[in-house]
């Protein structure tokens, strides 16, 4: 098995958080909820004057979209965002791409540690261990980058290893 390194789990987790978000941004569209546009167009409207030097970057509220994302209730957006990225993660994992679309775009998948496709448990156990590469202050991520294996945290907790697809190896 040849290791997927950090940089190109780093490349695959920003397709799959562009992804995640934009689920969730359409979510909110989906229950009817047009404060998120209305959010998305206002931060537009002051990426512009920020660029133009009419607006300091310091003074931009990112807040605001996400209370918009499903109608001005961030816990909402918030859960419903954490949902949407726990079946999203799970289910591919699980499925026979044995990855997400980002991982899939950069030639890489998740197996167990012998090699194997990872079943529901592990995909679930896996995903929920992540909390914790995130709790270290991203350390746990950046383990991929050191480790042997080149394993996160959330990979040695779950037995699971990234590898790049046979086919590219």
């Amino acid at each position: 098995m040849r290791y997927a390194g950090f940089n190109k789990r780093s490349w695959a987790y920003t397709i799959d958080a562009t992804i995640v978000t934009l689920l969730t941004f359409f979510a909110g569209r989906l229950f009817g909820k047009s404060a998120a546009a209305d959010e998305l167009t206002d931060m537009v409207q002051q990426l512009a004057e920020v660029q133009n030097g009419t607006v300091d970057p310091a003074t931009l509220d990112y807040s605001g979209l996400l209370n918009g994302l499903l109608g001005g209730d961030s816990n909402t957006a918030l859960y419903v965002g954490i949902l949407i990225s726990a079946v999203y993660n799970i289910f591919f994992v699980t499925s026979r791409w044995q990855a997400t679309p980002g991982k899939r775009w950069c030639k890489i998948k998740i197996v167990m540690a012998d090699g194997l496709p990872v079943d529901l448990k592990t995909s679930i156990i896996r995903h929920v261990t992540s909390a914790l590469s995130y709790a270290t202050l991203l350390v746990g991520f950046a383990m991929a980058g050191w480790t042997k294996e080149k394993t996160a945290l959330h990979d040695i907790i779950a037995g699971t290893r990234v590898i790049y697809k046979e086919e590219d190896a």
